[in-house]
């Protein structure tokens, strides 16, 4: 025999059921196929796993219908669910509450068949997480499974949560996380692993900016030397611009780093106007000197002259 999980355009009815299991953990296929033995085609509403215990959902929406009916539907449910090796069957009919009363619950109890009607499937809809597990844990008689399987759940969490402490890499652990957000777990353990995964996320953006405080020390202290190993040569200030800008070009530098640079060559360009501004003062003097020194030489000649 076997099955498969076609996916195909549901009903909302079968979806919302399908949901349900979802939320408590259950991995979920809709619209299932299978054949037996004799190739004879068979097809039930949901199925739903944990682990290798297997639950088998059959949804009828009826207004109206005859008895007959609903016991024909059971008893196809039951054949199916042996060709399904199903631990549960349940059938949920919405559409008619009166004919769903205790005594046909009970009845479809004593075929092994767990009936739903429309107000329960309706009530546990509306259910929060852990109520609900409960609740399905009870009517299913299932609550020591889910128990066993919750709890082998955190028992693969907490092993994979010690492994991943010994990974230094926090983006491997990232990556890590991201695939396990892929395995359907429950939701509690789905949140669990999502806080888990934010918590690392701060760590990986605690680490960049540490690295980048890192660099920027180094390149920082390496720059220092750099302008004092520049500074102490007796280059021309178009040299040591010259330096500056060839620097700039062809190191891969940090904004901060490039900052300090532009400022160094604001200075260097500085202290070169000053020079200038010095120096030309001085041709000045100089000029000025000569220049009265050469009046004073025609005026001591024309005195020399003059007395002679």
């Amino acid at each position: 025999m076997s099955f498969d999980g076609r996916t195909r355009m549901g009903d909302k009815f079968e979806r919302e059921t399908e949901d349900i299991f979802r939320r408590i953990g259950f991995s979920t296929k809709r619209n299932i196929f299978g054949k037996d033995l004799n190739g004879r085609r068979f097809e039930q509403d949901v199925l739903a796993e944990k682990g290798n215990f297997r639950i088998v959902v059959q949804c009828k929406d009826y207004s109206k219908f005859p008895t007959n009916s609903l016991y024909e539907v059971m008893d196809k449910l039951r054949e199916d669910g042996e060709k399904f090796n199903a631990d549960r069957l349940v059938l949920i009919i919405t559409g008619n509450n009166k004919k769903i009363d205790d005594k046909m619950i009970k009845f479809a109890r004593n075929k092994e068949i767990f009936l739903w009607n429309e107000n329960y499937w309706r009530k546990i809809q509306n259910m929060d997480l852990i109520p609900l597990a409960e609740e399905i844990g009870r009517n299913l008689e299932i609550k020591d499974i889910l128990k066993y399987i919750e709890e082998k759940e955190k028992k693969q969490i907490a092993r994979i949560k010690e492994a991943l402490k010994e990974l230094k890499n926090p983006k491997l652990k990232d990556e890590i996380y991201s695939d396990l957000e892929k395995i359907k777990f429950s939701d509690e353990t789905k949140k669990e692993i999502g806080i888990n995964k934010i918590e690392n996320k701060i760590l990986i953006y605690k680490q960049s900016d540490l690295e980048h405080e890192t660099k920027n020390r180094v390149e920082d202290i390496e720059m220092e030397e750099l302008f004092n190993s520049i500074n102490n040569k007796n280059f021309s200030f178009d040299r040591k611009y010259k330096i500056f800008k060839k620097i700039q070009e062809e190191v891969d530098l940090s904004e901060s780093s490039n900052r300090t640079l532009n400022f160094e060559k604001i200075k260097t360009y500085i202290d070169k106007q000053e020079k200038d501004i010095k120096n030309q003062l001085l041709r000045t003097k100089i000029i000025k000197f000569f220049v009265g020194l050469g009046i004073s030489t025609i005026i001591f000649i024309i005195l020399w002259r003059i007395l002679i």
